[in-house]
């Protein structure tokens, strides 16, 4: 693990509060890049939350989808596939609240939790309805013997 990642998972540990820059693109709309995010230790979590783990390298910061009893899924809001499964105590801390462009935000919020998690699962949904309605939308002009949108179309008298 890089020194800086290594450091950030014992102040963690040890209770400190860290703040940490986002990087990337998976937790829009709730995270964008380059905002700042205040977590603070925690080995329990809420469906909903966003929490930080370590995988392999890197730190990954994304919300709470389901929590079993010692297994959590957990998947980045604009991601379109779930994580891995994660044991609970691979979870360093969860995000509070961040900073963009000067204001301060919360995700501790009831309503920040439910607007993500709405969010988080829509995005996953989105892409799968889109293939199969275009599935669906091909094999009825098939069964109906029409090669284009409106081919053959004729009205009913």
């Amino acid at each position: 693990m890089p020194p800086e990642l290594e450091l950030w998972s014992r102040e963690l540990l040890q209770g400190q509060v860290m703040r940490l820059r986002s990087l990337g693109g998976s937790m829009i709309p709730s995270l964008r890049e380059g905002d700042l995010v205040t977590v603070v230790p925690a080995k329990t979590c809420r469906v909903g939350d966003i929490v930080l783990y370590n995988r392999g390298d890197s730190l990954i910061m994304h919300r709470v989808l389901a929590k079993f009893a010692d297994k959590i899924i957990t998947k980045g809001d604009a991601a379109a596939r779930l994580d891995p499964p994660l044991n609970l105590g691979d979870i360093l801390g969860r995000a509070v609240s961040y900073e963009r462009q000067g204001k301060k935000f919360s995700l501790n919020s009831l309503r920040s939790r439910m607007c993500g998690l709405a969010y988080c699962l829509t995005v996953s949904w989105i892409p799968g309805s889109i293939t199969l309605l275009a599935a669906l939308k091909r094999l009825g002009r098939e069964k109906l013997g029409l090669g284009g949108p409106f081919r053959n179309f004729k009205a009913a008298p």
